[in-house]
């Protein structure tokens, strides 16, 4: 007995897409889960993928806002905003 099987061209670049997406993504996810271990140890809290990215946001704005010593007031007052957001963010969504 003969098995076919047919395959259309979408299915194949579905597949293609998927395989290419995860090969991308799995690194990117194991960082972020060692961030989240790392924050979880050091803050004695649990810390999830979404809490660790808010996290992240909030460290990356402190350190734009506070740390550059030659950029424009206007700049600087951007990125004080910006972390003042994603500090009102991180307290609203870290538990859920």
């Amino acid at each position: 007995m003969r098995k076919e099987m047919i395959l259309n061209k979408e299915d194949l670049k579905q597949a293609e897409k998927s395989v290419m997406l995860s090969t991308i993504l799995s690194p990117i996810l194991y960082v972020i889960d060692m961030m989240a271990r790392y924050f979880t140890f050091v803050l004695e809290e649990k810390y999830t993928r979404r809490s660790t990215l808010l996290m992240l946001n909030v460290l990356l704005a402190f350190t734009l806002a506070a740390f550059p010593a030659d950029i424009s007031l206007t700049l600087r007052a951007l990125f004080t905003v910006w972390f003042g957001v994603s500090i009102k963010l991180f307290r609203r969504y870290r538990y859920r």
